[in-house]
């Protein structure tokens, strides 16, 4: 005689059969599990928010209109005597004025409208002033790393070196190409002014052409060319880039993630049909010891209605 007991773990009835995939019960456990998986866990978003829209206006407000006084004051100063007349000079001369002045006020009123993250400005500039051993050895590095694959660079930050060289040119060049522009244009001309115009131009025109070509031409850079534009980044670009910058900002965001997803995987598994069956007699010719045994599926009964056993 054998007495069959059913075990009930949480609220799923336990049955010593195997429930069918089609039958309710079966089903509603999975589908009430797999309710609570948030989409945010089931598959991170593979872009981060790089830059803030005032870092990206300040860029833009200085890059577009230094662009136009570079362009022009380098066409005036090597296709066109300074003191030659022509109306093809004076309207490029009026348009890097005008250039010029756009970019004394826009970059201003730029600071001034998105006041309140004025934090992350200062945090920008107290990178760019901070230097370490693997920004020299980023720079050293960085020629060579461009030929051979082999060759690693050092972590870097939000910034790398050649980010921050062009960082603080633009930082330390910027009021002095305002004063040196405005004292130029009054009609008292001093050659020194025009000398330190000048030539802080060339000083940054290698800076400038960098920069241009990492954002642009690069195939490995100029991924990040979107961050400018849009804000977001690759997560994987920028893991490789700014592997310092991403985990300070998002490794344990990620790390977290990880952790959830793993417990909602096993919140979501199936719980597991125990069935025990507790044998407390058996027939006169078997000489098993009583014990306790795992049921998986019921015994096989032949045509005329007997089960298997002997």
């Amino acid at each position: 005689m054998q007495r069959l007991f059913e075990e009930r773990e949480g609220n799923f009835p336990i049955s010593p059969v195997p429930m069918e995939k089609t039958g309710p019960p079966a089903s509603a456990p999975d589908a009430s599990h797999a309710a609570v998986v948030r989409p945010e866990v089931q598959g991170r978003s593979e872009r981060i928010l790089r830059f803030q829209k005032s870092e990206r206006i300040l860029h833009w407000s200085i890059a577009v209109p230094f662009m136009v006084c570079f362009c022009t004051g380098m066409v005036l100063m090597f296709f066109y005597n300074l003191h030659s007349p022509g109306i093809s000079r004076q309207v490029l001369s009026w348009l890097h004025r005008i250039a010029g002045a756009v970019l004394t006020f826009l970059p201003v009123l730029t600071i001034v409208r998105h006041w309140k993250e004025y934090r992350v400005h200062c945090y920008n500039i107290k990178h760019a002033w901070r230097w370490t051993i693997d920004d020299l050895k980023w720079l050293i590095l960085m020629l060579p790393a461009g030929i051979n694959r082999r060759i690693v660079l050092p972590d870097q930050g939000k910034f790398n070196a050649a980010e921050k060289l062009n960082f603080l040119m633009v930082l330390c060049t910027y009021p002095l190409f305002i004063a040196t522009g405005l004292l130029i244009w009054m009609p008292e001309r001093v050659v020194l002014f025009w000398i330190v115009h000048v030539g802080m131009a060339l000083i940054a025109t290698p800076l400038m052409l960098g920069h241009i070509y990492m954002a642009l031409i690069n195939r490995d850079t100029r991924v990040g060319l979107s961050g400018m534009l849009s804000g977001y980044v690759d997560r994987h670009w920028a893991r490789h880039h700014y592997r310092n910058w991403y985990r300070e900002n998002f490794e344990e965001d990620a790390t977290e993630e990880k952790a959830e997803s793993r417990q909602t995987l096993q919140r979501c598994r199936p719980n597991p049909i125990v069935v025990l069956r507790f044998v407390t007699a058996l027939p006169p010719r078997t000489k098993k010891p009583m014990g306790i045994s795992i049921l998986a599926l019921p015994a096989a009964q032949d045509p005329a209605g007997r089960t298997g056993e002997n």
